[in-house]
């Protein structure tokens, strides 16, 4: 039993006798006095034995005001649930006085019921269903299978259980899901599964996404705001269109839906009107038809799901929406993935995705340049596909993957299997930026005439310099603090917090992985922020970027003790985990395609291979001494030094579907014909063509991987090289030597075709070797 005081039933009751007495939407009477409709709430209710709950019924007018009308309510069977004059329900039989709520416990008060709430002068009615059952105490939430596809309803269903009942017990709970009304379900993370209640939705198998309908047309003025009651006689869910002018909105008119909409905090992209009518202004809100405990599939991950019922909430459980397998780049418009452009031409692309149960799917993919400086990539936002413009000379490869944070959120990231390749034709007219670890002296060459421009004063001693994958900055790494020149510019911006040694920056040109091995830390700074976002307690000698910029991976030969050396893995934003290597690493690279990561190793004479998707070992190829090690940027492997020859690994550019990647690598070692060299640098330049060493020799050693012949071009003088770039294009690298100067090699020729002095000192005046170069693109 459940006694209501009087004064509480009085209230509720005036409470009602209140709102079936207002006046219409913005304070005006209705011009129509006339009732077509009741709108009740609650439509549907799930009630305890003796349990109460207060139902509110609305008299409203063709168009949508509400009515001053008398409303009765009645019960289809008064010994299951009783009803006062004032809609406050009872799980039982009211007393005479309203107080008390007699239940009938045990079976005997179960049962379901149909509420009536009726203008009686008008004889218009509407109905809530009501099932009555024995106290409900837990509810369980059951989903039916491993992974449901994104856009396709999940299969979940509820349980509900009472311990508390005659014959039931903690021990022994007896199952009532059969007496309960409807469940509700709930996601904890609605971008992957959420409730699709508020817009009756037909899945469509030929687009993979639901579709929506609504009732009624909206008329009405600018300005004004108006709201459409009820259509199909229910409430509750919301779709919003913003009238910009005197107009109809009439059948067939798509419509933008801002609240609930489709899972709850996820808008659905359209809804179509149709059928009947209304009037209403400004912003129109139409209710629609709610479709109880109906759970979409929304981005490919994981989260939990619960269901409710009688107000009880079970735990929640694991479910996933099924994770992408495999993505393949192609043209949009058939099934090239080579294209040759020029600037400003644009191509689009588009992405074959398949889910885990082998579906077709349109998830918010991540996509990727090599080289924004050469060709930039961006999404359209429809059907996988992306827009790629030619910006400047040379070669770019675009790839797509399914990542987080939007993508395979909680799961292993899926990588394109495959590359596409946009050579673009374009002049080249850039900078190159000589320092030196010795000196605070920056000083920028330019291409076109070889010539240099004043030297810039630096704030710190460099010891490290990288170029913006687009060309829009030059940084420079120190102990004191990160030091940022925008081209043309003479002002240098200190970050005094990012200390280190600069290993790697995103191909987006948005975040970089410093190593500091003087506070022996790692540093995640963000560019576009300027702010250290996290660091480590490692240092690295090698680190790379994902070609989607969203995953940074580094390895770290000698963390503290007890440690092992370790393969590093994080976003942008963070550190995230490592795993203990078996042997000591040099460096690693990430494969162009964004599925592998190549690891080279010369103290235990090993290139090991592992799936960036979840760090699996994938093949460990014997070698002698491999050093540095890069990615062949058309997708088909990696080379490596490994004096006195330069390895290749060759692997296929289409890769195998799924995490981890089971494509295996062949390996080749080539002799270079230098003898016994130690390098200083891994130089490739971006057609894939050409890789060039620098090394303790007075010559720059060359490699061409089209005709697996290996070449030299000696420096001008004698002099050794120490470190160098090459142009976005490919036609000239720049070296800093040993002599004080930079040498323009055109590799074309091949030759050095140019030595500028530089004239960079140190604090004492003296001369200095430029130990720093970088090719700004």
């Amino acid at each position: 039993m459940q006694r209501v005081l009087a004064v509480r039933g009085l209230a509720a009751m005036a409470a009602v006798l209140v709102l079936i007495s207002l006046p219409g939407c913005g304070g005006g009477n209705s011009t129509n006095n006339k009732v077509t409709s009741v709108i009740l709430v609650p439509t549907t209710i799930s009630l305890n034995e003796g349990s109460v709950v207060q139902l509110s019924a609305t008299a409203q007018a063709s168009d949508g005001t509400a009515i001053a009308a008398d409303i009765s309510f009645t019960s289809s069977d008064n010994s299951i649930a009783t009803v006062s004059s004032g809609g406050l329900l009872c799980g039982g039989v009211w007393d005479a006085n309203i107080i008390n709520c007699n239940a009938t416990m045990g079976q005997g008060g179960v049962g379901q019921v149909t509420i009536t709430a009726t203008a009686t002068a008008f004889n218009v009615s509407a109905t809530a269903t009501v099932y009555v059952h024995e106290k409900v105490d837990q509810v369980q939430t059951i989903i039916g299978t491993s992974c449901t596809s994104m856009g396709q309803p999940v299969n979940v269903t509820g349980k509900a259980f009472s311990t508390s009942a005659p014959g039931c017990s903690p021990q022994a709970p007896c199952d009532i899901t059969s007496t309960v009304g409807p469940f509700t379900f709930g996601s904890n993370d609605s971008t992957i599964a959420a409730s699709s209640s508020g817009i009756v939705s037909t899945f469509s198998s030929t687009t993979n996404t639901p579709t929506y309908t609504s009732g009624g047309t909206i008329t009405g003025a600018k300005g004004q705001t108006c709201t459409l009651s009820s259509f199909n006689g229910v409430t509750n869910a919301t779709a919003t269109v913003p009238l910009t002018s005197q107009n109809t909105i009439a059948s067939g008119t798509q419509l933008t839906i801002t609240s609930p909409g489709f899972g709850a905090t996820v808008a659905p992209t359209t809804a179509t009107l149709a059928n009947g009518s209304a009037t209403c202004s400004g912003t129109a809100t139409v209710q629609t038809e709610i479709t109880s405990g109906v759970m979409t599939a929304e981005s490919p991950g994981i989260t939990t799901l619960f269901s409710s019922v009688s107000g009880v909430n079970s735990v929640g459980v694991p479910y996933q929406t099924c994770s992408v397998a495999s993505i393949l780049v192609h043209s949009s418009s058939g099934s090239q993935t080579s294209f040759s452009l020029s600037a400003p031409n644009t191509q689009g692309l588009t992405a074959d995705v398949l889910d885990t149960n082998n579906v077709a799917i349109t998830p918010t993919l991540n996509w990727g340049s090599s080289s924004t400086a050469v060709a930039t990539v961006a999404a359209t936002g429809t059907s996988n596909g992306a827009t790629v413009t030619a910006v400047g000379g040379g070669s770019a490869y675009v790839t797509a993957s399914c990542a987080y944070p939007n993508c395979n959120k909680g799961v292993s990231a899926q990588y394109s299997q495959n590359v596409t390749t946009f050579n673009v034709s374009s002049g080249l007219n850039t900078t190159v930026y000589a320092a030196s670890t010795n000196s605070t002296m920056l000083v920028p060459i330019s291409t076109t005439n070889n010539t240099p421009s004043a030297a810039i004063t630096l704030p710190f001693t460099p010891n490290s310099i990288i170029a913006d994958p687009a060309g829009k900055a030059v940084y420079l790494g120190s102990s004191s603090g990160l030091m940022a020149l925008v081209p043309g510019g003479t002002t240098v911006t200190t970050f005094g917090t990012a200390t280190g040694t600069i290993l790697a920056i995103s191909p987006d040109g948005a975040s970089m992985l410093l190593s500091d091995d003087v506070n022996n830390k790692l540093v995640y700074f963000d560019i576009s922020t300027g702010t250290v976002l996290a660091t480590a307690a490692y240092t690295a000698t090698s680190s790379a970027y994902t070609p989607d910029s969203a995953f940074n991976v580094f390895v770290d030969p000698t963390p503290p003790p007890p440690a092992q050396p370790q393969f590093g893995v994080g976003y942008p934003s963070g550190f995230l985990a490592s795993l203990s290597l078996g042997f000591t690493p040099s460096f690693l690279d990430v494969m162009a395609q964004g599925g592998l990561v190549y690891i080279s190793s010369a103290s235990s004479h090993e290139i090991a291979t592992y799936s960036t998707c979840n760090q699996a070992p994938n093949l460990t190829l014997t070698a002698v001494s491999p050093t540095f090690i890069t990615a062949i940027p058309n997708g088909t492997g990696a080379v490596a030094v490994d004096p006195p020859a330069l390895d290749v690994v060759s692997t296929p550019s289409t890769l195998s579907a799924g995490c981890p990647v089971a494509t295996q690598s062949s390996f080749s070692s080539f002799d270079l014909g230098q003898g016994s060299f130690t390098p200083a640098q891994l130089l490739i330049d971006t057609e894939s063509a050409n890789v060039w060493v620098l090394s303790n020799l007075s010559n720059l050693i060359s490699f061409n991987l089209p005709s697996l012949t290996a070449g030299s071009v000696p420096i001008a003088g004698g002099a050794m090289p120490l470190n160098g770039g090459l142009t976005v294009d490919g036609t000239q690298l720049w070296v800093g030597t040993s002599d004080n100067t930079v040498h323009r090699i055109d590799t074309a020729l091949p030759g050095d075709v140019a030595q500028v002095a530089v004239n960079l000192t140190n604090s004492s005046g003296g001369a200095v070797a430029p130990n720093l170069v970088a090719v700004l693109p």
